[in-house]
């Protein structure tokens, strides 16, 4: 039986912790039209959640950020938004630099239509620092990240790194894994079933690629509270399309 958050989060109309894992698709265009069309389109998918994945968009800059938020925002109503620039050490595609992935970042927190932005824990303690202030300033949801595409750490590695976010402020933490085996999945759903107990935020785990898929469709029954499934396109290896996910769902009891 599914354990809910002891607290959950409400963004817009939506609970995140709560008695349902949630399903975020992310929208990964290169180009302004493709985006819209891309978000136009997933929006029939019905999803929970939405991610903007803004490293993946050529060339961008904090105004057009702001027009292209603006923009979604009328598009996809009340869903709400994840607001995501991944550093290219956890698998994104935004500059190494990272006082220019700040800019975008802290532009980010300034909108009123990104609802919780993303951020690495991997980017230091004093940047995620100054994230955590600006979000506060502006009462944004905070999401803090942690991700290895090469391995999966022990149990009690993964178990710290959520419960680290926690403590740097995170309001939703997540940890994505690697796995070489089987074993490895196991030791993702443990480490988040435990972290359940210790850390009272919404969580998000998964074991990416082929081996991890059974993480990505019942992580929710082991504290995960957020699955990523892909639309248009993936943003991470593993993800399976959302109507597929939820066909499987709906078979469940």
């Amino acid at each position: 039986m599914r354990i809910p958050c002891k607290h959950p989060l409400n963004v817009r109309r939506t609970v995140i912790g709560g008695e349902q894992p949630l399903v975020c698709v992310p929208l990964v265009a290169a180009h302004r039209e493709a985006l819209l069309d891309e978000a136009r389109e997933i929006l029939s998918y019905m999803p929970d959640l939405l991610e903007w994945r803004a490293d993946y968009l050529l060339g961008l800059a904090p105004g057009d950020m702001l027009l292209l938020l603006a923009e979604l925002r009328v598009m996809i109503g009340e869903t709400p938004l994840i607001f995501t620039y991944r550093s290219p050490a956890e698998g994104g595609r935004a500059p190494s630099d990272l006082a220019r992935r700040l800019e975008i970042v802290f532009a980010a927190l300034s909108s009123p239509h990104a609802d919780v932005v993303d951020f690495e824990l991997g980017s230091g303690e004093e940047a995620v620092s100054a994230v955590r202030r600006e979000a506060s300033k502006h009462s944004k949801r905070l999401l803090l990240s942690w991700h290895n595409f090469s391995s999966t750490p022990g149990e009690s590695f993964i178990i710290n790194k959520f419960v680290e976010a926690k403590e740097l402020g995170a309001d939703i933490a997540k940890v994505a894994v690697m796995p070489a085996n089987s074993r490895d999945v196991l030791t993702l759903l443990s480490a988040t079933l435990a972290a359940r107990l210790k850390a009272d935020i919404p969580l998000i785990s998964m074991s990416m690629g082929s081996t991890g898929i059974v993480s990505r469709v019942f992580g929710g029954n082991f504290g995960s509270d957020v699955t990523f499934a892909q639309g248009l396109s993936a943003s991470a290896p593993g993800q399976i399309p959302v109507q597929g996910l939820r066909s499987i769902w709906r078979l469940l009891p």
